[in-house]
This record gives structure tokens, sequence and C-alpha cells, in this order.
């Protein structure tokens, strides 16, 4: 499910390049209001995304409720490691779109309030604070062929978004985690 009618296509399409079209439905709608017209699922996945949405306990309900009885949910999500300062929130929210980011514990107190079992968690922050760091200069070195493909507009503002990345979790406050629940 996505909620951005382009990056619904854009995944439709690369399905599709994959052969998997058959195999995948992708959905264009809000998580929160989608009808999900009583369907259930063995597993919800979610990369990246779930930082997105305010609504925490709706969400995280809403994941609970969704699943099978035994069914399994995994996440890949930031969170926070200390306190933003009002500038950084106002960065974290224009060029990540982040509207909570609860800290550690508060995740994982938030899973369990909406009926999860946690079955592992992991601090995925260093990892992530070195493959952000590492794919900055790998971006940075292959300049020229990224201007050649996607042209200087897009280069820049990959950049900066990389560049962003690699100053919040390498200045130790934004934070990544993994969880199965």
């Amino acid at each position: 499910m996505e909620l951005q009618n382009d990056q619904n296509e854009l995944a439709s399409h690369l399905s599709a390049r994959c052969g998997l079209a058959g195999k995948v439905a992708h959905v264009c709608s809000d998580f929160l209001t989608h009808d999900w017209s009583r369907q259930h699922f063995d597993v919800i996945v979610s990369w990246l995304a779930l930082y997105h949405i305010p609504e925490r306990s709706v969400l995280l309900e809403r994941c609970y409720g969704l699943l099978h009885k035994g069914g399994c949910f995994f996440t890949e999500d930031l969170c926070a490691r200390k306190e933003f300062t009002d500038w950084e929130r106002s960065e974290l929210v224009t060029e990540l779109f982040a509207n909570c980011l609860p800290v550690y514990d508060t995740y994982l107190r938030d899973l369990k309030a909406a009926g999860f079992e946690l079955v592992s968690c992991e601090e995925m922050s260093d990892d992530w604070a070195a493959f952000t760091r590492e794919r900055l200069i790998d971006y940075r070195t292959q300049k020229a062929r990224h201007i050649e493909v996607h042209g200087e507009a897009v280069f820049t503002t990959m950049e900066h978004f990389y560049d962003v990345m690699v100053r919040h979790f390498t200045g130790g406050k934004l934070g990544g985690i993994r969880i199965v629940a």
C-alpha cells in the first residue's frame, strides 16, 4: 500500500518489470482509512514508513487487528535516540516527513500497548549511520555518472537528502530500529 500515486505507479511498474505483476497487488490508499473489507494478513511489513504517520496508536492497533492470529509484523523504521532541537525537528519534518519519532523504549511500549508480542528488537542506529555515510561518499564519487544519467537537479536533490541523513544519524539523535512482533 502506498499513499502517493506517483510512488504507487512506480512500484507497479517495477513489479511488472520483474515479472511479479501477477503476484503483487499494489493499492494506492491511506493505510489508516482504507476499507480492508474484513481482510486479514499473515504478515505486515514496513520499511521506513511508519515514522511518517503521527496517529501512532491508531496505526499500530490497525496493524495488529489486520493480522491473523499468530501473524507476523516486521518493520525497519526511524526513531529518536535523544531529544531534537526545534531546528532539527523542523528539518526532519520538512526533509523526511518525520511526523513520529519516538525513542526506542517508547516504540516498544507502543507496540505492546497495541497487543503485539515482541519477538526481536534490534537497535540499528550505528549500522545505519555507517551505511548513510558510505552511501553519500559513494554517491559523490560517482557524481559525473549520476549527472549524466539523471541530470544536475536530481543529483543535487539526492546529494542534499543523503547529506541530511548522514548529519542526523552521525549526530547521534536520529536512530534506526528493526522489529519482529
